[in-house]
């Protein structure tokens, strides 16, 4: 028995110590994850300004992006492209201008008016299960034809990890996230700044003759 307690003593003290370490873990990539964000942020920004400036200058755009106006690369959306050692990373275009995804505003709408919307033929519905009638359903024994179709949850997927930070985490996060939002304003007004620099740039202009002025007291002038 005092070995069985001794068993069960380092089984949850294990379990507690993964357990932290998910939460560690969960805050790096939630710091990440914020710098992602912001990285993906700024590269938008600058593909706009990119294609901004280039409509405003047609005959200074780069050769190059004859290549992604390809067929090939169009049927793939493919606008920018940059490699790396650890592999390639493309900037791709969306192929519709709007988002498949509606406003919050949709969500409170009663189902009555999400009927008649939906009768217009410009909304797609996903189904889930209702697990809850579902599982009532087969503790009572009944049999559905909806049974092939319903995904049994395996005994790894019995728990789920799910944290809350407190107040002293959130505002780590919060801090960096102004910090990288701040990062992301300097380099951007560095990079206006030099740009304005490069527009208000003018070449000087420096006079090479040489003056000569004849005082009278030249020592190779002769009378």
């Amino acid at each position: 028995m005092k070995n069985d307690d001794h068993i069960l003593s380092i089984i949850e003290k294990d379990l507690e110590n993964k357990l932290r370490e998910y939460i560690d873990k969960r805050f790096e990539i939630e710091q990440k994850y914020i710098e992602l964000s912001q990285i993906k942020k700024d590269v938008y920004k600058l593909k706009d300004q990119k294609t901004e400036w280039e409509d405003q200058h047609p005959d200074l755009a780069d050769p190059q992006d004859d290549f992604y106006k390809t067929e090939a690369f169009k049927a793939f959306g493919i606008v920018e492209e940059t490699g790396s050692d650890k592999g390639a990373v493309y900037l791709k275009k969306y192929k519709s201008e709007f988002s498949r995804i509606l406003r919050k505003e949709f969500n409170k709408l009663d189902i009555k008016k999400k009927r008649e919307l939906f009768k217009t033929g410009l909304l797609k519905v996903r189904f889930y299960l209702n697990y809850y009638k579902y599982a009532k359903n087969k503790k009572e024994g009944k049999d559905t034809e909806l049974d092939k179709y319903v995904f049994k949850r395996s005994e790894n997927f019995l728990y789920y990890l799910n944290i809350k930070f407190n107040d002293e985490t959130m505002e780590k996060l919060k801090k960096i996230k102004e910090t990288e939002s701040e990062n992301s304003k300097l380099s951007q007004d560095d990079r206006d700044y030099e740009i304005e620099e490069l527009e208000n740039y003018e070449d000087p202009e420096f006079d090479l003759s040489i003056d000569f002025t004849d005082d009278g007291n030249d020592e190779d002038s002769y009378d």
